[in-house]
């Protein structure tokens, strides 16, 4: 099985060993491949209203594509501001990736209103798979050398926001045995032309549409 069957076929059984009810589709690579593979049942994409976030009408794409419900909240900077104090103490951090946490809350709560306990997230696969752009500079050992120490130590907001908010984060990028394969893959095949993620993005070229294959990464916020 060549490698690319490998990806799809791996991360396959871990989005069946996660299952969800729902999912928090940014509609960037790594939500919208979960979608694809785990057709949950609805999908939540949250914006700051009157924004130019483009992830609504990209997750609008990738919904119908799959042919899931889209449920879409833009909240305003007043209630963003109202929430920000409930996230501190969840969180108990004054971290400068707040905004994220803001929009993975409202995205958490927008699931707890249409009465979904479990949802999908893409956390993990920008770590494994050099999402980051100062991951891409690195060299194929010192890249491997950093993915695996992270590895160790990572940790994510929505596994705290989901325990606080009674919401069962499913992560399919996180799963034990996915990740082994991911950390034994080359990193070559990782970061090619300047582009990170890009055996992600090639075993799944063909099931997506380019603009979300190749769409860079954007900060949640």
């Amino acid at each position: 099985m060549e490698i690319h069957q490998q990806l799809r076929h791996q991360l396959k059984e871990a989005a069946e060993r996660n299952k969800a009810d729902g999912i928090l589709l940014s509609a960037g690579l790594d939500s919208s491949i979960l979608a694809i593979l785990a057709r949950p049942r609805i999908a939540f994409t949250v914006a700051l209203k009157d924004s130019k976030a483009p992830d609504a009408s990209f997750a609008e794409t990738v919904s119908n594509l799959v042919s899931i419900e889209l449920k879409t909240n833009r909240f305003t900077q007043e209630e963003a501001m109202k929430a920000l104090p409930e996230v501190i103490r969840i969180l108990k951090t004054f971290d400068l990736a707040l905004p994220n946490d803001l929009s993975i809350y409202f995205g958490f709560k927008l699931a707890k209103e249409n009465d979904v306990d479990s949802v999908m997230t893409g956390d993990g696969s920008d770590e494994l798979f050099a999402g980051y752009s100062y991951m891409v500079s690195l060299s194929p050992g010192d890249l491997e050398r950093y993915i695996r120490q992270l590895s160790k130590n990572w940790h994510f907001s929505a596994d705290h926001l989901g325990k606080a908010m009674r919401v069962e984060v499913k992560q399919p990028f996180l799963d034990p045995d996915f990740v082994r394969f991911a950390l034994d893959m080359s990193q070559r095949l990782k970061v090619k032309e300047g582009i990170g993620k890009y055996i992600l993005r090639k075993s799944f070229e063909n099931l997506m549409p380019p603009e979300v294959v190749w769409r860079e990464k954007e900060p949640i916020e």
